[in-house]
Parts: structure tokens; C-alpha cells; sequence
């Protein structure tokens, strides 16, 4: 609030936001007064859109405007509002020009408050700065809305309670390590687009499981969940190539009993290859194998004179995920020709889906699941404030 009066708007009013945000330098008071910062629990910072002239921001219902360095309030707002949101030389403007803030913070006052950038609704607070004639526009969520809207974005969830309880935890643990990080995360790396509808088995999964992360040496780590491993993981570090401390890949031969069921072929020409390695031949290719597992990291795609490594992922992007399936694969060259015969689907590391679902369907439960694929970790409750 500003002197605990309401601020109002009327339609066409010449007393604007520009005058009451001038106000802050004398009328703010001297301790913060952003509102979620009080029992503030566990979040992450999502970087929503970088390198823009504007965006669309509306916001619909109650919020604060404040300073994001100082958290203290600046302006205290009972009404939706829409503008679009420009960087000028003299600041921020939002509807009109905020003369001297080149960072603002929007905090949602009530539970029902929503926050849409460029159409695409928020939960959580807004925060935009500017840099230069660009803006810089990020998200902060807590951990367990972000669960909520991350994991509803993935196509083939697990139906069990069991498997789901797992996934909300491997999940969890992930978010907890990049939170403890600090730095803002770009959208895409962690599957966030926004709030969405969450399905009610997996809300009750992340319910039920509230503040529960594994740890690996008394830590969170970066833990990953994939869809069909077949029975047979590798390490975070081997196949992202990671120097961090993560858990070993595990081989579990009751779920490998399904590998011949799960195993796909297709064939490309080498001058495709050629073309994705920016290479003007390809005379040979070899994979790059994981010791353990198996699962290939990158490939090496020879010429004549020289050659060029190509990651997984990369290779993955390029062939697309509906040929390459699996990074476990191998390759038979003939002729012109270049033949993937692979097994499973996803990078293979942490938790598989798939297998989670057959050993809840077997009457295993979420503690046990959590143990045959991460044996090396422990279960902790993290305090949610």
C-alpha cells in the first residue's frame, strides 16, 4: 500500500501510474513491504522472454507493484489492468511511462490473482527489467505450483499412484537443486509454458508428497526421469556430459524382459548425415558408448580428411525424436546407407517411466520404485518456507 490508501484508476484520469509510482522516493516505506516475501517458500526463477522491445502483461485482480531490488512497495492496485509493456529511455512503461524504474516486480495479492504475458497465464510473480531498449521478463513460481504445471505439459504420464508419486518426487528433487542454484532458468530446459490444468491423479501425487526430494551424498541433485529405458539406465554425468555428482545408472533384468518388444529401425543416407555435420561427405560413423549401459553420448561422422562429433541430443534434434527414439542403439553401415536399430524411448537416465509403472502395477510401492532406480539416495522432507 501507499500510505494505506487504495489507489484507483478512472478511464481518461490525467492521474496516471506515472505520478504515483514518482511518489515511491518519498512515500515508500523503509522495509520491505512485497508481500511474497513474507513465509516465502521454496521457488524457481523462469526466464519467460529475453531480448523483446514489449509484451502484452494483464493481470487480473488484486497485486503490488514493487521494487525487486529493495522488495519495497510501490504502488498497491484493486483492479485488473492490461497494457503492453515497452522499455523507453526513461524507464519502464506499463500503459504509461514509469520515469526512473528499469525493474519492476508484479506480485499477485490473492490466490485467485493471474498473470498473463503475452496471453500465456502465470502463477507466481512477474519481474521486468530492462536492459537497455530491451526487456527481460521472469517468472518466479514456487517449486510445487511449477510441478504442477511442468509435469501436466508431458504427454505420457504414468497412470498408477505409486509411479505418479515417484515422478512428483524425482521431479521435485530436480527443482530443488536448480533452485538452490539461484540464477534464472531458461522456459524450455525446464518444460514450463505456463500455468495449465493438471489432471487430479497428479495433483493428489504432488499433494501427497509435499516437500519430499531425494538426496544423493545429503544433497538434492540433478535428477531426470525418462520414458522407456528398458531396464537399463546410465549416469546424468556420462550421457549429458556433466562433470557432477549424480547417482550411477542401474540395470534392472525384470524390466529387460520387455527390451525386444520395445525395438525400432530406420535407415538414412549417409549425405544426410553429411548435411547435418556440415560435412561435405560421410565415409564412416562411430558411436560414443557409455562404459556401463551402453547408451551412445555422441557420434563421431567421418569424410575423407576430417571429421565431426555430433552429441545425442543434437543428433536427436536433427533426425527427429519419431525416427531416433532412444540414444540405445547401434548402427550397420552399408553401402550408402546407415541403418539405427535401438530399443526403449528417451535419454535413459533416472527414473523410467514405464518400468515405474509396471513395478506399482506389481504392488510395489513408492519408496521401493524410488530405490530400484536411484539405489545410492535417501528421502528427505524439505521444509516448504
Amino acid at each position: 500500500m501507499l500510505n494505506n490508501h487504495q489507489i484507483r484508476f478512472r478511464k481518461g484520469s490525467k492521474i496516471g501510474l506515472c505520478l504515483i509510482l514518482c511518489m515511491h522516493m518519498v512515500c515508500a516505506r523503509s522495509i520491505p513491504t512485497d508481500l511474497s516475501i513474507i513465509n516465502k517458500p521454496q521457488t524457481l526463477h523462469i526466464t519467460l522472454t529475453k531480448g523483446c522491445p514489449e509484451a502484452l502483461l494483464e493481470i487480473r485482480g488484486r497485486y503490488q507493484i514493487c521494487d525487486p531490488e529493495t522488495h519495497i512497495e510501490i504502488a498497491s492496485c484493486h483492479f485488473s489492468s492490461s497494457h503492453p509493456i515497452k522499455a523507453t529511455k526513461e524507464g519502464i512503461s506499463w500503459g504509461m511511462r514509469v520515469p526512473g524504474f528499469f525493474h519492476l516486480r508484479f506480485v499477485p495479492v490473492d490466490t485467485d490473482t493471474t498473470i498473463l504475458l503475452n496471453g500465456v497465464c502465470h502463477k507466481g510473480c512477474l519481474e521486468v527489467h530492462q536492459e537497455g531498449p530491451l526487456l527481460r521478463i521472469i517468472t518466479e513460481i514456487d517449486i510445487e505450483t511449477y510441478l504442477l504445471s511442468a509435469l501436466a505439459a508431458q504427454c505420457q504420464l504414468p497412470t498408477h499412484p505409486a509411479a505418479l508419486e515417484s515422478l512428483a518426487i524425482v521431479a521435485r528433487t530436480r527443482a530443488y537443486y536448480l533452485s538452490e542454484k539461484g540464477c534464472p532458468f531458461d522456459a524450455a530446459s525446464l518444460s514450463y509454458s505456463g500455468w495449465t490444468t493438471c489432471p487430479s491423479t497428479l495433483n493428489a501425487a504432488i499433494r501427497t508428497t509435499h516437500g519430499m526430494v531425494l538426496t544423493y551424498k545429503n544433497s538434492p541433485f540433478e535428477a531426470l526421469f525418462t520414458q522407456n529405458s528398458v531396464g537399463r539406465t546410465a549416469s546424468l554425468a556420462h550421457i549429458f556430459r556433466k562433470n557432477a555428482s549424480c547417482p550411477s545408472g542401474i540395470s534392472i533384468p525384470a524390466l529387460a524382459k520387455s527390451r525386444e518388444n520395445s525395438n525400432w529401425a530406420f535407415t538414412v543416407t549417409k549425405q544426410e548425415l553429411a548435411r547435418i555435420a556440415h560435412l561435405s561427405t560421410v565415409t564412416a560413423a562411430y558411436a560414443f558408448q557409455d562404459t556401463f549401459s551402453g547408451r551412445v553420448y555422441a557420434l563421431r561422422l567421418k569424410a575423407e580428411n576430417s571429421f565431426e562429433d555430433i552429441d545425442f541430443f543434437s543428433l536427436q534434434k536433427a533426425l527427429g525424436s519419431f525416427r531416433l527414439k532412444s540414444n540405445d542403439f547401434h548402427l550397420t553401415c552399408k553401402g550408402e546407407r546407415i541403418t539405427f536399430s535401438g530399443y526403449g524411448e528417451g535419454h535413459g537416465v533416472g527414473l523410467c517411466l514405464t518400468g515405474a509403472e509396471k513395478l506399482a502395477q506389481q504392488g510395489h510401492s513408492t519408496l521401493h520404485i524410488l530405490k530400484t532406480f536411484f539405489p545410492e539416495t535417501e528421502v528427505h522432507i524439505k521444509n516448504s518456507h
